[in-house]
């Protein structure tokens, strides 16, 4: 364990000639060790990104204190996330009360779509202003990011929120695209 945290059980019964049991409970009760993923983040930030969130977020704390829900209604945010053509509804989604000895309903085993869309949506506490279906194959890069900035984004909010089109604060995520050098000059 000093040389390598990731064994897994059959790795260790084949390397000990031990039961996956006694290995567990080696492990467990003797040990004291316990199987923990490791925690995902969205991002690795440097010590100077972080102090610059920070700062980001001190300001927009102070001014939510100074103008309240006016300033939250003037955010706009811009996401991207995958999703697919189609879920099937959960085992516990399709569970019912019933009686002991009422037959169960029976249920085909569904997969979910092989088909996923990348979507892009913009939106603000008012609902959603734009959603853009990313053609097939295609990444974002920056130029197709800006692109969409210029094109669809601002003739979106220049048509569903008019009294944004000075003052809206445009909320993203820090992907590579958004970082590039054309898409904050556009901002």
């Amino acid at each position: 364990m000093d040389e390598d945290r990731r064994w897994m059980l059959l790795e260790l019964e084949r390397a000990s000639d031990n039961e996956k049991r006694t290995i567990d409970r080696i492990l467990c009760n003797k040990l004291h060790l316990h199987k923990i993923a490791a925690q995902w983040v969205p991002h690795a930030l440097t010590e100077a990104e972080r102090w610059l969130c920070y700062a980001i977020c001190s300001g927009h704390f102070a001014r939510w204190q100074q103008d309240g829900d006016q300033f939250l209604s003037e955010i706009i945010t811009i996401d991207k996330f995958w999703d697919r053509a189609y879920e099937p509804e959960l085992k516990s989604q399709s569970a019912e009360w019933r009686h002991a000895r009422s037959p169960r309903r029976q249920k085909v085993r569904q997969n979910p779509s092989s088909v996923k869309l990348r979507i892009i949506v913009v939106y603000d506490v008012r609902g959603v202003i734009i959603c853009h279906l990313f053609a097939h194959g295609k990444t974002v890069t920056a130029q197709y990011y800006r692109d969409f900035m210029v094109q669809q984004a601002q003739s979106g909010i220049r048509d569903k929120r008019p009294d944004l089109v000075d003052s809206a604060i445009i909320l993203h995520n820090k992907g590579r695209q958004h970082k590039a050098e054309c898409v904050p000059q556009l901002l």
